[in-house]
Parts: structure tokens; C-alpha cells; sequence
């Protein structure tokens, strides 16, 4: 079966990929300026975690929009 994806597809895909890597800048500026360690340890959890989902997103974009 093909799949029939349009430009605009490829265009939403790449805005969720940079939301996805801004989403980690912020918990990383977060992370570094809380005073919580349980907010620390949660934010150092999420953008550690978010790199790595969001480059196989992208990856994962790109293999189906080229």
C-alpha cells in the first residue's frame, strides 16, 4: 500500500519537530533555575528523554516526506 502525504504533511511534521526540540530548551532552562530537586530531577528526565524521541520523529519524518 502507498501512502499519499502532501507537502502540508511534511510542513506539520517539521513544526512538530522543532515544538519537540524547543520543548527541551525550555526544560533544560527549567531545569537549570529550579530550586525544587524534584523538579530538577523530573525536568532533567523529560529533556534528556525528549532528544532522542523527537530525533527518531524527525528521522522518521524525513523518511516518509523525501
Amino acid at each position: 500500500m502507498k501512502l499519499s502525504i502532501s507537502t502540508g504533511d511534511a510542513a506539520i511534521a517539521g513544526e512538530i519537530t522543532l515544538l519537540l526540540f524547543n520543548a527541551r530548551t525550555v526544560a533544560h532552562i527549567l531545569h537549570l533555575s529550579t530550586r525544587s530537586l524534584a523538579q530538577h530531577k523530573a525536568l532533567d528526565d523529560f529533556y534528556n528523554g525528549i532528544v532522542d524521541l523527537s530525533d527518531r520523529f524527525a528521522e522518521s519524518a524525513i523518511g516518509n516526506y523525501k
